[in-house]
């Protein structure tokens, strides 16, 4: 990664502005070769511009013997400059400084003088006194809470509470985002107006505090309704973000050219890394969220050492991919337009300029993922394609004729499917491989029947990852090849290496018409799990299939199929858990309708609502959960056993 400069604009520093007016002094600085060394405007308060040692404290004069190191201010402290380090020390104090950049100025009468701005003043005369950004800074709502206790009155408090309270009270629903924008904003303009009083706008640094503080207070107790309403607003464009990166879940650093050595690096530590990201949903600011990812960046840098730009994109990217966080539409939303201190604007370079940096290289990464959703179709994993000079063994004819699958070349496959690997080779030691094991691929002739029956292919032939060709033909959404197929018996309930069935490549990858295809199949069982415990179902779930739990719910309830919608997989989530998870709305809304449970717990006592975020998503689970019992299982000491002569009065009664 390319080290993240401070900008600022020197001409605006307060200190800088002062130094001007003191022309006679600007001029003895040019003509003797000294240096400004201009604390940045946010290290220092406007008291000490009136402070002439304050001034002259910062004037460089170089020594005779090193003038490239040793220096002496104009108060008679001996300043050393290292690189960009830069020290003073004296009886009482040590100060080390560092240098942000340089710049040359001119005086009016064209005379040049260098300037070093340093992140803070350089003086053991003021060194106590004197605030430090890193400290001051407010980082939490307990910082802010105290600063506004410290400066502001009782009667102040007691505003900004009520203000907060008839907020929440007026604006009760979060689905009118754009008058909960303005009343927010509204909001902090109040609350600021009330802190920051004249005495504290005169102080450049304490009133950005304040602005900070005022933001952490208020965010704190509006952050979840600000963020349910930006989950809904952005509900469509999420759940597609989620589906894209549930799909592209297969994804290695490979394929996005990064280099083993690095990519082992990141591997080892990807846990440590992905937690560090995970903290982002906790994080209720938007400087608390930049902050967040540029804490993942520097824990990324400090694995692999020495990143750039080209190495930090695409491990970002593959993070964002894999770190199950499914948010990040309504994340990137909230940093852009709920930056109510303006932290991120010029006038704060201070504290935003690395935090811009980080926002910038957030939506470079999600606007990769959303272009790039098809990124590992060329690489599926599922098949290493063979072409036919690479056909040296039973294995790689299986593996060419997957390939003809793959890319839907129907002529050759029925060529291919009627042809052992005997017969292939033999074909290809008479140099004609283009001749057609049959007069034509329907032929059903004396000559074509006999030919068949000695050298076609075993329709279930399976790969070493036990794949046989309708589980390709499924994946890769081939269904005028998977009807040729099953016609001939194909097994439909085969499963490969992982336990998938060709339903549930179906319902992973989507492709509805060849699961209508299987599912129209008489021997197909539509319950069937993979090694996970899942079902198509679960599959479709996951993925973000709607079109394919459609079919899957309609398929069953019309062929009166005992579909179990309320399958578990190995750690006891439903389709339903995952598509309040993912924020599915339509998904949730078809399962409820074919009576989805949603108190069913999973292996940790999650219900499906628990993993809610969109609270429209939310109040249909808990409406379904209001009519529905969980059901536990009736042990032996609970029946009662009655006997006829319990029942006697009974009857006499009734006759």
């Amino acid at each position: 990664m390319e080290t993240i400069t401070y900008e600022e604009d020197l001409h605006t520093n307060p200190l800088y502005i002062r130094l001007i007016d003191k022309y006679s002094l600007l001029q003895e600085i040019s003509i003797n070769n000294w240096i400004v060394a201009l604390p940045k405007r946010s290290s220092y308060t406007s008291k000490y511009l009136n402070n002439h040692e304050f001034m002259l404290a910062h004037i460089l004069a170089p020594s005779e013997e090193l003038p490239k190191t040793h220096f002496c201010n104009l108060i008679g402290e001996e300043v050393l400059i290292n690189g960009t380090d830069v020290k003073i020390k004296s009886d009482t104090a040590a100060i080390n400084v560092h240098i942000l950049f340089e710049e040359y100025f001119y005086t009016k009468d064209s005379q040049r003088y260098k300037i070093l701005c340093i992140d803070k003043p350089l003086s053991t005369k003021f060194a106590n006194n004197l605030p430090s950004c890193n400290d001051t800074v407010v980082k939490s709502v307990h910082q802010s809470l105290d600063l506004i206790h410290n400066l502001c009155s009782k009667q102040v408090e007691r505003k900004i509470d009520n203000a907060i309270k008839s907020f929440n009270l007026r604006i009760q629903k979060s689905t009118d985002y754009d008058s909960l924008q303005a009343n927010i904003k509204l909001l902090y303009e109040y609350c600021v107006n009330i802190t920051c009083t004249k005495k504290i706008k005169e102080e450049q640094f304490l009133c950005m505090n304040m602005k900070f503080a005022v933001e952490y207070v208020l965010l704190d107790s509006i952050y979840d309704k600000i963020f349910d309403a930006l989950i809904i607003k952005h509900a469509e464009e999420n759940e597609k973000f989620n589906k894209i990166i549930k799909n592209l879940s297969n994804i290695s650093l490979k394929d996005l050219n990064i280099s083993e050595s690095v990519a082992s690096k990141f591997y080892d530590n990807f846990n440590i890394i992905r937690l560090e990201m995970l903290k982002i949903d906790n994080c209720k600011t938007s400087l608390d969220k930049l902050s967040c990812i540029k804490n993942v960046i520097d824990t990324i840098s400090s694995i692999i050492g020495n990143v750039t730009t080209d190495i930090l994109l695409p491990i970002m990217v593959y993070l964002v991919i894999k770190g199950n966080y499914y948010h990040w539409i309504p994340t990137l939303s909230f940093v852009q337009e709920f930056n109510l201190s303006s932290v991120l604007s010029a006038e704060n370079q201070s504290t935003g300029s690395a935090l811009l940096y980080i926002l910038t290289t957030l939506e470079a990464i999600i606007y990769f993922i959303q272009t790039n959703e098809n990124i590992c179709l060329e690489k599926d994993n599922l098949l290493n394609p063979k072409d036919i000079n690479d056909v040296h063994s039973q294995e790689d004819y299986l593996i060419h004729i997957f390939t003809c699958i793959k890319d839907h070349n129907d002529v050759k496959f029925m060529n291919l499917l009627n042809m052992s690997y005997s017969a292939f080779k033999n074909e290809l030691s008479v140099k004609c491989p283009s001749i057609p094991a049959s007069c034509h691929p329907l032929c059903r002739c004396e000559r074509c029947d006999k030919k068949v029956e000695s050298s076609t292919l075993d329709i279930n032939q399976t790969s070493q990852d036990k794949l046989t060709m309708l589980h390709i033909a499924s994946a890769f959404n081939a269904p005028k090849i998977l009807t040729i197929l099953t016609n001939q018996g194909a097994d439909v309930n085969a499963r490969d290496s992982r336990g998938y069935t060709a339903l549930h490549y179906a319902a992973q990858k989507g492709h509805q018409k060849v699961l209508f295809l299987l599912l129209h199949n008489q021997n197909n069982s539509i319950n069937l799990r993979t090694n996970d415990q899942q079902t198509a179902l679960i599959l479709a779930s996951i993925y973000g299939h709607e079109q394919c739990v459609k079919a899957l719910l309609f398929f069953a309830e019309h062929t009166h199929t005992a579909l179990d919608v309320n399958s578990q997989d190995k750690d006891g989530m439903t389709a339903l858990h995952y598509g309040s998870q993912f924020g599915y709305n339509g998904i949730v809304e078809n399962l409820l309708e074919y009576q989805a449970k949603a108190t069913i717990k999973n292996h940790i006592g999650k219900i499906p609502v628990d993993y809610a975020r969109n609270s429209i998503i939310k109040k249909k689970l808990e409406e379904a959960a209001k009519y529905q019992v969980e059901e536990l299982p009736i042990t032996e000491n609970e029946f009662i056993f009655i006997r006829k002569e319990d029942l006697a009065d009974i009857f006499q009664e009734v006759t």
